[in-house]
Parts: C-alpha cells; structure tokens; sequence
C-alpha cells in the first residue's frame, strides 16, 4: 500500500510540474487566434493519466492573456483529478501567471485528497518568484511551511522539449542539455533531450508527423510524442504511467 501511495503522489506532481525549469529562450509563437501579439504553442488540451492499461485520472490545461498594473502576460490554469481504487482520491487545481515570456511570476495550488491510509486532507502551495529567489509557501492542515529556491534566471513554466519541435529546426539524433528545476529536490540541474525518431502520431483519426523525444533527469527518464505543430500526444514515465492526449468537446472549452 505505501508503494501504491508514492506512485499516486508521483503522478501528481510529475504531471503538475512537468515544465518547470530554468531557461532564457522565448517559448511561443503567434497565436492563430490572434495574429497580433504571441501565444502559446499548445494553449489548451486534456490528458488521460493512466497506469499501466487502466485509465485513472485526467489531467487538464488552458492558457488565457491577462493584464496587471505592470505588465501584460499569461494565465495558465492547471488541473488533475486521480481515482485509483486501491489507495483513493486525490484533486489538485492550481493557477500561474507569467509574464508576456512566459516567466513566472506568482501561482497557487490547492490539493484535495482522500488517501485509505490518511484521513481527508486540503492543502496549499503557493509562490512567487523576488530577487532572483523562488519563494515558496506550504500549508498543510495546522503545518506550515516557508523555503526559498535560487532561481537567478528565472524560471518558466513551459514544456523545454516543444518550441524545438516546430518547423525544420528539429532532427533525429540531435541531443541538448536543459537547466531544470528539479521536482523533487528543488535544485537546479541539467536535463539530457534526445530525438529518438520521427514519429507518425494518430490522433482522431488523423496522421500527425512528429517526433519521439526522451528526456532524462539524474536516473529518471520520460519519453515524449510530439508533434510538428508543438502539440504534446503523449507522455511514458519511468514508473508505469502515462499521459495521453484526448479530445476537448465546444462544450468543454469554457473559460474559468
């Protein structure tokens, strides 16, 4: 039971913080809904979260422009919601906002879950990034919780492997390092990116052409499809899960 509660608390926070790193490149183009100003390669799409062959979660995300007193950027709304019957529930909503380069500026996530080994619980993380410092706060029922992590170059909220996907810059065997924020030590560290092979993606019926793309972090390595267009199809962890892109419905596509 206690390994079944570490693989559910690794796919969360996996899935959540997947494009968490340090970089200065931009990570957009322009947006086809607004040829006016920059958008997000993959503004909006929804995941299957599955371990092994059994689908147990969903995670979503959607970007949307908003603007403060200082400058314009992005929001980026987040959100995964995992039943896995043998350890329980667990929901996770969170918000960032960026600048217009898609450098963080503050979030906050609140977590929900219902553990067979714990009783109901909420929790909250939020920060915000002073100073060349990302400044995190944790509270946790009565415990609380404040740290700082060095991020001199800021820190971005963007998948590293997607803007290379675009266009003709991209070929197999190609490698690059990556600086990352790494999830689970919180400390700066080089990420390997590999090009495997082109990849002929089936989404909806449709052939996409793209790539299949590995990533390692210290042991951990994920692999990644991704297509031309920088759209993520699916995600493969070292630990037996995965994410894979589905449809989003009219319907569905409402703004928070």
């Amino acid at each position: 039971m206690t390994r079944k509660l570490l693989i559910l608390m690794v796919i969360t926070f996996w899935a959540l913080m997947t494009g968490v790193f340090i970089k200065t490149n931009y990570f957009f183009h322009r947006s086809t809904r607004d040829t006016k100003g920059p958008g997000l390669l993959d503004p909006e799409y929804r995941m299957g979260v599955y371990y092994g062959q059994k689908r147990i979660g969903e995670f979503r995300f959607s970007s949307y422009p908003w603007t403060d007193s200082v400058e314009k950027g992005y929001r980026l709304v987040s959100s995964i919601h995992l039943n896995y019957s043998p350890v329980g529930e667990a929901h996770i909503n969170g918000e960032c906002f960026t600048d217009e380069k898609l450098f963080l500026q503050k979030f906050e996530y609140y977590i929900k879950y219902n553990f067979k080994m714990l009783d109901e619980q909420d929790a909250r993380l939020e920060g915000a990034l002073k100073g060349g410092k990302l400044r995190l706060k944790l509270r946790w029922g009565t415990f609380e919780r404040s740290f700082e992590v060095s991020a001199p170059g800021g820190i971005s909220l963007y998948d590293p492997v997607t803007p290379w996907m675009v266009g003709e810059k991209f070929r197999p065997g190609q490698e690059y390092t990556i600086r990352v924020l790494n999830r689970f030590t919180t400390s700066p560290q080089l990420a390997k990116v590999r090009v495997l092979r082109r990849k002929r993606i089936v989404f909806q019926e449709e052939t996409i052409p793209g790539y299949e793309v590995e990533t390692t972090v210290g042991d951990l390595k994920s692999v990644f499809w991704i297509g031309r267009d920088g759209k993520v199809y699916r995600m493969e962890s070292p630990l037996g899960f995965s994410l894979v892109r589905e449809p989003i419905t009219a319907q569905e596509k409402n703004h928070p």
